[in-house]
C-alpha cells in the first residue's frame, strides 16, 4: 500500500473506531487482515504439531504427522476460517442493504401517507358482501 493510501486507511479506521453509535462498519475493512492472521495462526499450529511429533514419536509417525496430518490440519483450519469470515461478510453486507432499504422505505412511506390522506376511502368489499347476502336471502 502506498503511504498516502495507508495514511487514509489508518485515519478512516481510527475515525470508524471512535464512532460510538456504530454508524460505520469497520469489520468489512478488517477482514483481509483478520484472514491473514488466521492463516498465520493455522501455519504456526500445524508447524508446532509437526515439530512436537519429532520429539516423541517413531520415524513413521513423524513422517505421517509432518507430511499428512499437519498439512491437512492447516488446510482444514484455513478453510473453516475462510467460511466463517465469508459468513460474517455476508451478514454485514445484508445489514448494509437492509439499512439502505429502510431509508428508501421511509421516503416512500411519507409519500404514501400523503396520498392516503388525500384519497377518499373506497369500501368496495362491503357492497359486494351486501349484494351476496341479499342473493342468499332470496
Amino acid at each position: 500500500m502506498p503511504k498516502r493510501k495507508l495514511g487514509e486507511f489508518i485515519s478512516e479506521f481510527a475515525k470508524a473506531l471512535s464512532d460510538i453509535n456504530f454508524n460505520h462498519i469497520v469489520t468489512t475493512r478488517m477482514l483481509p487482515t483478520i484472514y491473514v492472521a488466521g492463516i498465520i495462526f493455522a501455519a504456526l499450529l500445524a508447524l508446532s504439531l509437526a515439530v512436537s511429533s519429532w520429539e516423541s514419536n517413531s520415524w513413521p509417525a513423524r513422517l505421517i504427522w509432518s507430511f499428512v496430518f499437519s498439512p491437512m490440519l492447516f488446510i482444514g483450519l484455513v478453510t473453516i476460517w475462510r467460511v466463517i469470515l465469508e459468513l460474517c461478510l455476508s451478514i454485514f453486507e445484508m445489514t448494509v442493504v437492509v439499512r439502505s432499504l429502510h431509508t428508501e422505505l421511509e421516503k416512500v412511506s411519507g409519500v404514501t401517507d400523503e396520498i392516503a390522506t388525500d384519497l377518499p376511502r373506497i369500501q368496495f368489499w362491503k357492497t359486494r358482501k351486501q349484494s351476496n347476502s341479499s342473493k342468499n336471502q332470496k
